[in-house]
Parts: C-alpha cells; structure tokens; sequence
C-alpha cells in the first residue's frame, strides 16, 4: 500500500507539471471556414502601429527538481515527521530498535549534526489495538529508545524532549497489519531550527 501511495502521490505531481506546462503554452486561434475564405480584398487593412515596443524577456520560473520532487513527496509518505528526518518504526507491541531502522536513525543524527541548533521533540504512538493507557505508555517508551539512541549517537539529550500520543494520532485508519505498521511509530518534530 505505501508503493501504491507513492505511486499516486508521484503521478498527482506529475500530473500537476503537466497542468502547468499546458497552460504556460500559447494558445491556438480557430479559424473559421468563413473567415479562411474571404480574400485579401475583402479583409480591412490593418491598422498602422503608432509605436512598436521590443517585447519583455520572459522570465522562465525555475522547475522544481527530481529531488526536490522526491524529498516532497518522501514528505508527504513520511507523516508528520519534519522535513530533513525520518519516523522510525517499531514492530507490534515492541519499543526496541528494529535492525532496519537504525539506519534511518543513522540520517537523524547526521541531520541534527549539521543543524547544531535544532531542537527536535520524538512523538511516540501507537497503532490502535490495547487500551489508551498502555499504548500512552507504549509510545512513551518507543520515543525514549530513539532519544536514547540519538543521545548515544553524541546528540545532547537538551536538543531532543519526548512525547507520547499513544493511538491518538494515526495516519493510517483501516483496520489491517499494512496500516497499524504505519501507526507504529516515533515522529521526529523539528521544534527549532
């Protein structure tokens, strides 16, 4: 399902570029027969120009890039995770590092390395099986790991402060394992840049 999000989301901008580009074009007179039939000598003349102006250069706007098009729709497929970083996820019921996230938690410590000002705030939720209580606990812990893991990277715990939502934030709201692993997760929040 997250292929096929990104796939609509890439085609929707494709499709928007397209929209932009066809209206950016001239448009095309229509000619009618009546008209294509008069004669030289039954079309007015036309009149003379007072004064010829050398038109404006036009100024063409810059096209975004792959890569920016790829970093906004990486935007869009990443939640509420602030641009720059990436929502680490956690597996069902578990606020352990998974080995596949570390490495994303690898590009969250060198972003907030070469942003030495920035202070992030770590969002842990839930998807929405167990009571409030427990995945209000559960997010908590899920958002420490990253913190801690942050921390051992050699980021200063002032930089980062921890929330949890536990369930009540999800992006996702079926009912299926594809969508409560999107719920499972920790959002990085840029709170200052």
């Amino acid at each position: 399902m997250a292929k096929r999000n990104l796939y609509y989301s890439l085609s929707f901008l494709l499709a928007i570029i397209a929209i932009f580009l066809m209206s950016c074009c001239a448009k095309r007179v229509s000619v009618s027969e009546e008209e294509a039939a008069k004669t030289p000598e039954t079309v007015a003349p036309a009149p003379k120009p007072v004064e010829t102006v050398a038109p404006k250069p036009m100024v063409e706007e810059a096209m975004p890039t792959t890569e920016a098009l790829k970093e906004e729709v990486l935007a869009m497929a990443e939640g509420r995770t602030s641009a720059g970083l990436l929502p680490v996820y956690f597996d069902f019921d578990k606020y352990n590092m998974r080995s596949d996230q570390t490495s994303r938690l690898d590009q969250n410590a060198k972003w907030l390395k070469k942003n030495p000002t920035a202070k992030i705030r770590i969002e842990g939720n839930c998807d929405e099986r167990g009571s409030n209580e427990y995945n209000l606990a559960l997010g908590e812990r899920r958002a420490n790991s990253v913190q801690e893991y942050l921390t051992n990277m050699g980021i200063a715990p002032e930089r980062i402060e921890t929330l949890s939502y536990g369930e009540e934030r999800p992006l996702c709201f079926e009912h299926d394992e594809e969508c409560w692993g999107k719920n499972r997760r920790a959002d990085l929040v840029t709170i200052r840049k």
